[in-house]
């Protein structure tokens, strides 16, 4: 068995240890984006020779734990242990059926790790012909146990078809983050500019952009998404813009080919999206919250984006500072609190901002 450091496994089971990367952001205004865009392939370039690929089946393999009531894998082909990361374990007990992840982990939290082989064996035993398509990190750190028809596309893949698009010019990247569960890259065009206007706080000038992400162990799929992006006085904030997903492809009989038609074909429509983009925040600007509709709308934010009170104090006085209280100036005021927040959570902020301010200036 590979020697890893065995508390550091369970204690990421334990506390579902999360990413914590947070987007590197690029100088539009440069108008050089070569060197980053070569940055971030090179990272998806040493992230993906990281990974090898094995196909096998639930019932060549058994759920062991160390000495130290720490639950592996057993791959009974090739007398291999793997280990689970969180992500890897939840997808595990899913695949088998059981589910029970929350269950999982309180027995090995009170002192009971036995009942966790004992569970999941007795799956295993109902499900030996199903097949399965493991991602393995580093050798023999499951990243991904995903269904034996997962077609993977990775981020180096990914990022070398948008060079099709790229290639022009027309846009420029303003962040990005890659990491061996997901990717998001976020390019703007500086002269699709949808605000431009001076208020109390200085200048609010908005332009259009697209968000791109891919996950590599099952997180999620390739899709593209359109954003805004605004300069508040001399910060970037991207605003995610909920007006559909433009381009969604599971991973599943994909290729890259096809990929970059697809990609091609969806940047083509990107005009059409900003009209709509710039019609949707007039409305948005124009409508006025009244107290009792803010008093709600927090509500629902720290319902939905499970925050607490204290991230919800900065998102009322970011507002207050920096926005207006209308239908654009809250969800601006929620991405704008969302940029010192890990990549992934980030998103979801900037998701759920732009699906408010839709809702709100219907």
């Amino acid at each position: 068995m590979r020697k890893r450091d065995e508390e550091q496994v369970l204690d990421s089971l334990l506390n579902d240890v999360r990413d914590d990367t947070r987007l590197t952001r690029v100088d539009v205004q440069s108008g050089d984006m070569g060197k980053a865009f070569a940055d971030a392939l090179a990272q998806a370039e040493d992230i993906s020779s990281r990974f090898t690929d094995r196909k096998m089946k639930v019932g060549d393999t058994r759920v062991e734990l160390t000495d130290k009531g720490v639950p592996f894998l057993h791959d009974r082909r090739r007398d291999e242990a793997l280990w689970f990361s969180p992500w890897a374990f939840a997808q595990f007990g899913d695949k088998l059926g059981m589910g029970a992840t929350q269950y999982m982990k309180k027995c090995l939290k009170e002192g009971q790790p036995d009942l966790v082989p004992l569970n999941m064996n007795r799956w295993i035993e109902k499900n030996q012909e199903k097949e399965l398509f493991v991602r393995l990190y580093d050798g023999d750190l499951m990243k991904g146990i995903l269904s034996n028809k997962y077609a993977p596309l990775n981020h180096n893949e990914v990022l070398n078809g948008l060079g099709h698009v790229l290639s022009g010019g027309q846009y420029a990247l303003e962040s990005y983050v890659v990491t061996p569960d997901n990717m998001q890259l976020r390019l703007v065009d500086p002269e699709k500019v949808i605000v431009q206007r001076e208020n109390q706080n200085g200048s609010d000038r908005s332009t259009a952009g697209m968000l791109i992400r891919n996950g590599m162990t099952g997180m999620s799929s390739v899709s593209i998404e359109f954003l805004i992006f605004t300069f508040v006085c001399t910060n970037g904030m991207v605003v995610g813009f909920d007006k559909g997903m433009v381009y969604n492809r599971k991973h599943y009989a994909i290729g890259r080919e096809q990929f970059i038609e697809e990609v091609v074909k969806t940047f083509g429509g990107f005009p059409e999206y900003v009209v709509a983009a710039r019609e949707n925040i007039e409305k948005a600007r124009q409508t006025r919250l009244d107290i009792e509709q803010r008093v709600e709308l927090f509500e629902l934010i720290k319902k939905e984006l499970r925050c607490g009170n204290e991230m919800l104090d900065k998102i009322k006085a970011t507002m207050e500072d920096n926005w207006e209280r209308t239908a654009w100036g809250l969800p601006g005021a929620i991405t704008e609190v969302a940029q010192e927040l890990p990549s992934e959570r980030q998103y979801e902020f900037e998701r759920f901002a732009g699906t408010l301010m839709q809702r709100l200036a219907a």
